[in-house]
């Protein structure tokens, strides 16, 4: 395991590489790989358009070569992903379905799609569609790692997971559980923008909801290779920077900053996203100023806390997941007492009904998730 110095210098290495200040030495090259891979970053390293400072010609040939190959497989995965994707949307025709987060982001965000790798695509609908979203998605040979669970199928529980033939889709009805943020669902339908050049039925976030669902992410997941990459917090730092139409060829305002703060606000989702753009202002210490105006004022006492247990603690960030129970510790601080007695009333009635069914009924065969347990009980 490397020292807690070489890591930092690893990190601002490859904070220097996407536009930040040069640190004082270069860091090894078997670690600036080994993080990259780790943290999903190694593709966006091969981007030009990315890199003001290239690493082209400071890291050494093979290294690079490691760098555009996994940007060359990006690429041929996003070109993979889009007939399944489309032949996806058709049949949740004529529900309309948000697509965000990466796949979004790759597209129309990021100047090439081979610079942002993805695991999955995320497809948001209407929390009454949900169901009937699933079946369709089902009858083109789709399976949800959930389906039946008694605990993990539930109407709280935000998102499905189903893995296809060519593509593996998140379904959600909600960006987190409802208890954790509450966001109004509806509002954000009509907010959302067409993109028609994808499907008649696909729609995209507004800029400030697109920010708020993509700072939650680090909040809720804690900087990890598997919880949260830092992909993610390079997927903050483009949106922050973002300036004329958000969305580029799909149009659509640009990003009102001052609106993220006011809205997180309203969604209870403060800390969520004080927390979530503070990761990306350590990393990339270039955006304060523009995050400052996208963070909620908290009081002193708290952003204190987070500060502390949550973004220090995080960096530099690990090359391996931290014990579920440390997160979820520190996901207390994030939010608030109200939601965490609705969480802890949801898991006591989940795991009731589990132990019930062990008990009383036949145990039913499911199918086994990747998911880590940790995550699945407490993510």
């Amino acid at each position: 395991m490397p020292s807690a110095s070489d890591l930092a210098l690893a990190w601002k290495t490859i904070a220097h590489f996407f536009g930040e200040e040069a640190p004082s030495a270069t860091a090894s090259p078997e670690l600036l790989d080994r993080v990259a891979t780790l943290h999903r970053l190694d593709a966006a390293l091969a981007e030009p358009k990315l890199t003001p400072h290239s690493p082209e010609h400071r890291v050494p040939a093979e290294l690079w070569a490691n760098w555009r190959g996994a940007h060359q497989g990006t690429l041929a995965q996003s070109l993979r992903w889009a007939e399944p994707l489309r032949a996806a949307l058709a049949a949740l025709a004529p529900l309309e379905a948000v697509v965000f987060k990466g796949a979004a982001l790759a597209e129309l965000v990021y100047p090439s799609p081979g610079a942002r790798p993805m695991v999955d695509v995320d497809l948001l609908v209407r929390g009454k569609d949900a169901p009937d979203a699933a079946a369709r998605l089902q009858a083109l040979g789709y399976r949800c790692y959930y389906w039946g669970h008694p605990f993990f199928h539930r109407a709280y529980y935000y998102e499905w997971p189903l893995a296809g033939p060519d593509l593996e889709i998140d379904l959600h009805r909600a960006f987190t559980q409802a208890a954790r943020v509450a966001a109004d669902y509806g509002a954000l339908f009509e907010r959302s923008l067409p993109w028609p050049s994808l499907a008649p039925n696909a729609r995209l976030l507004a800029p400030e909801d697109a920010l708020i669902a993509q700072a939650l992410q680090p909040a809720r997941n804690e900087l990890s290779p598997s919880g949260c990459p830092a992909i993610g917090l390079l997927d903050l730092k483009l949106m922050i920077e973002r300036e004329g139409p958000f969305w580029g060829s799909a149009g659509g305002p640009a990003l009102d900053l001052s609106g993220v703060a006011r809205r997180a606000e309203a969604w209870g989702a403060g800390a969520f996203v004080y927390a979530g753009l503070g990761y990306a202002v350590r990393l990339f210490p270039s955006l304060a100023a523009r995050a400052a105006a996208a963070q909620p004022a908290l009081p002193r006492w708290l952003s204190r806390e987070i500060d502390r247990w949550i973004i220090d603690r995080a960096f530099p960030p690990p090359l391996a997941d931290p014990r579920w129970r440390d997160v979820w510790l520190r996901k207390a601080l994030v939010t608030s007492p109200g939601a965490l007695a609705r969480l802890a009333a949801q898991r006591a009635a989940g795991l009731a009904t589990v132990f019930r069914r062990r008990l009383f009924e036949p145990r039913p065969r499911l199918e086994r998730s990747v998911t880590p347990l940790g995550k699945r009980l407490f993510g």
